[in-house]
């Protein structure tokens, strides 16, 4: 049984352990099977994406290994991994284009730099995957530019004759012969026999201490450049997870979009909400009720500060 994500239609508040996707729809892989929901305005082209998860999942983790316990622990390979070669399959397969590739691969990269929880040790993923929307988020952008920079690493070092779907087949291999559990020492096994420098210190560092995980120059390969831009911060502005559970606003940021817009603590929830996280494009609306008074709050989710982050452009012909 592989819990994958739920999507809240409205909320854009994605739950378990698949991508969350802006348009209503989610999935949940079963044994030999998964099931999916869609909401009438969902968007067809994203479902791509979430098919392409679901189905790599028979492969990652199920004819690689055995998970271990806490599977938690793990999570940025079975997830991270299987979200690297959602794109990279669609893209290969011709099922999405070049532009799509690239503008996916900048949403996810924007994700990972804008998430507050993004250098939490692994530690924190074992403990609080199933309690926190931003730890539930971080093994799948964490595990995903790992592979990405991974899968550079060992086309450049040998000189494009192999890649990280050598490693993947080399585990297949190993567990049709005898089906062992999955670790970091087995994974960094299979990394180091495709690279001149051990992979050991670097996990240490990335996965399991949570240093930032900078996407390499050559990380999406030729015909790509990266650049690094200035870009605006999403900034909810107060404790969803609060609101969410109790219907009162509370830790409403002072200097934020969504005190401006008039939001305050203690008013309580009174019907509607709008909201798509990390989407600075989108306004944020939810209706309060403060001293019997219903009020609708609007504002978009930015903060006053810009974060370098580092993006990929299709490069000049």
């Amino acid at each position: 049984f592989i819990p994958c994500s739920g999507f809240v239609a409205g909320l854009g508040f994605g739950e378990g352990r698949s991508a969350v996707f802006a348009g209503g729809f989610g999935g949940t892989g079963l044994t030999d099977s998964f099931a999916l929901f869609a909401t009438p305005n969902a968007n067809i082209d994203g479902l791509r994406g979430l098919l392409a998860h679901e189905y790599f999942h028979n492969w990652n983790p199920a004819r690689l290994g055995k998970m271990p316990e806490p599977e938690q622990s793990l999570y940025w390979f079975s997830e991270g991994f299987t979200e690297f070669y959602t794109y990279q399959l669609l893209y290969r397969g011709g099922l999405i284009t070049q532009e799509e590739f690239v503008g996916r691969y900048n949403e996810l990269i924007r994700e990972y730099y804008m998430l507050p929880v993004r250098n939490e040790p692994n530690e924190r993923i074992i403990k609080d995957f199933w309690n926190d929307r931003g730890v539930s988020r971080l093994p799948y952008l964490r595990g995903l530019l790992f592979a990405t920079n991974l899968n550079a690493a060992i086309k450049r070092e040998t000189a494009g004759k192999q890649s990280l779907d050598d490693v993947m087949l080399d585990l297949f291999a190993a567990s049709r012969r005898a089906p062992k559990p999955i670790t970091f020492e087995s994974l960094t096994q299979r990394f180091n026999k495709y690279l001149k420098s051990d992979t050991a210190s670097l996990i240490k560092r990335t996965i399991i201490d949570g240093e930032t995980i900078e996407p390499v120059a050559d990380a999406l390969g030729n015909g790509f450049t990266r650049e690094v831009v200035k870009v605006p911060v999403f900034e909810l502005g107060f404790d969803f997870e609060k609101f969410a559970k109790e219907r009162v606003v509370s830790g409403v940021h002072p200097n934020s979009a969504a005190y401006e817009a008039g939001l305050r603590d203690g008013q309580q929830r009174n019907g509607g909400l709008s909201l798509t996280f990390g989407d600075t494009t989108k306004e944020i609306e939810l209706k309060v009720r403060e001293h019997g008074i219903e009020k609708m709050i609007r504002y978009l989710p930015v903060a006053k500060e810009r974060v370098s982050i580092p993006q990929f452009r299709i490069a000049a012909k």
